[in-house]
């Protein structure tokens, strides 16, 4: 009896090179080449349902094939939609996401001017910048204790701003009070600190402080000085490189652990990969962080937005080449790789889909650290209970691709995470629409991942 198969919704036919296709299961990320002529009758066929017996392969080669698709999740029997059942428990791991990271931002305000801030800039002119006080850290302390999801093992405390170094004393304090809550166990034991800072306030008191105390740094520095100068500036109009870098060298000569966070925009797209072998010569650093810029306009850009982000997508892909090599980790595309070799979806591209809480100095508590100058999506810190069952938390939980109806058909569905949901309403008015650069990075990776599997075993 002839032998029929369906392929699965999620099951992508990408060309790889050499006249060699790949079945990619978008959702599992299960992986099969086949020769162009098998291609083109999968791709061909009505209802995307197929004969066995029509692969142009021997008998035992043709048994070989089924049993690979089947155990790829590839395709199914006729009648079977075990894709659909896959899908879905996609969607329920998004049911029972919890609180995993708190956001303090110590201080609304910077020092900076930086051009592309998407939390200053998006701040009413009305606004009173303020400081974050211990009563209100305390209270955000508290209770990111009572809701803190018991699954997560490394929850995590990341001091923000605006600048959090306009806060000292109670970056501080919030340190200290963190290490006493962990000892008195009411944070978990392994709950991680981390400060995003501009790093021009760093001295030596706050170096002195942090040393030893297993604190992430992460440190904004966008390229050499002409690259950095162009973005991020003191309110002057000065640049800022020259104080970064001897906040830097300083860390360094007292053993002090830090890394860098690096926005992409037009002062710096060209030169990616010279940041990375400068930093790593410089600094010999082991992770990097490029991030997409998220107001964009073409001011910022330099380019059309397509034009740009075609242009990241591949000088990313460079960058992951040449970061694989000199054995440094690059978070943002490592992100989409560890999804790709796992098998294990990306719900999420960030904290905000029901995932943080963060907390402004007017002890205010949202989501999303973008809205903070609006003040959407968030509330008052006293009425925050249990966000399982608060209307905003419930919505953002499910702002995933899963849940993204556009996304249903995507070769990058997996591995994408949907971008930045700030972006996405902003641009379309929506938190559900899609962030278009994302998408292209999303895509392009994906494709240079298959492409570069592909490589790897025809090598071996």
């Amino acid at each position: 009896m002839e032998q029929y198969l369906r392929l699965s919704d999620f099951c992508h036919i990408e060309a790889v090179g050499n006249g060699t296709f790949v079945l990619y299961n978008a959702l599992t990320a299960g992986v099969l080449f086949v020769e162009g002529a098998i291609a083109q009758l999968l791709r061909n066929a009505a209802g995307n349902i197929f004969a066995l017996d029509d692969i142009p392969l021997s008998e035992h080669q043709r048994n070989i094939f089924s049993a690979a698709l089947l155990e790829r999740r590839l395709a199914f029997p006729v009648g079977q939609r075990l894709d659909l059942e896959d899908y879905q428990k996609m969607q329920k791991l998004l049911q029972g996401n919890g609180i995993g990271i708190l956001y303090l931002l110590l201080a609304d305000g910077c020092n900076l001017a930086c051009k592309y801030c998407y939390i200053e800039n998006a701040i009413p002119l009305t606004h009173v910048f303020s400081t974050m006080t211990q009563d209100t850290a305390e209270a955000a302390l508290q209770s990111f204790a009572r809701v803190v999801a018991q699954d997560i093992e490394e929850p995590q405390v990341i001091l923000y701003g605006g600048e959090p170094l306009l806060n000292k004393s109670v970056l501080y304090w919030v340190i200290n009070r963190v290490v006493a809550l962990k000892q008195e166990s009411v944070l978990p034991e392994k709950t991680g600190i981390t400060i995003n800072t501009n790093g021009t306030l760093i001295d030596q008191t706050f170096i002195s402080f942090v040393k030893g105390k297993n604190i992430q740094i992460s440190i904004s520095l966008d390229g050499k000085q002409d690259a950095h100068d162009m973005m991020r500036c003191y309110r002057d109009g000065s640049g800022s490189f020259e104080n970064v870098m001897n906040a830097c060298k300083q860390m360094r000569n007292n053993g002090v652990d830090f890394g860098f966070s690096v926005t992409v925009t037009k002062a710096n797209i060209e030169h990616m990969e010279e940041i990375i072998l400068w930093l790593h010569e410089e600094f010999q650093i082991n992770s990097i962080g490029f991030n997409i810029v998220i107001d964009r306009n073409e001011e910022l850009l330099g380019m059309s937005e397509d034009v740009f982000a075609d242009k990241l997508t591949q000088q990313l892909i460079q960058c992951f080449k040449l970061c694989r090599e000199k054995g440094i980790y690059e978070d943002r595309i490592m992100r989409k790789v560890d999804a790709f070799i796992k098998g294990y979806p990306y719900l999420y591209d960030c904290g905000a889909p029901g995932d943080q809480m963060v907390v402004t100095p007017q002890g205010m508590v949202g989501v999303c650290q973008a809205f903070c100058g609006s003040q959407k999506y968030f509330i008052p810190l006293a009425d925050f209970k249990e966000p399982s069952n608060h209307p905003i938390w419930q919505q953002w939980r499910y702002r995933s691709p899963f849940y993204q109806k556009q996304c249903y058909d995507c070769v990058a569905l997996g591995i994408c995470g949907g971008g930045c949901p700030y972006n996405a309403e902003k641009q379309h008015g929506s938190m559900w629409a899609l962030d278009d650069m994302f998408c292209t990075h999303a895509r392009g990776t994906l494709r240079f991942l298959l492409q570069d599997l592909y490589r790897q075993q025809t090598q071996e």
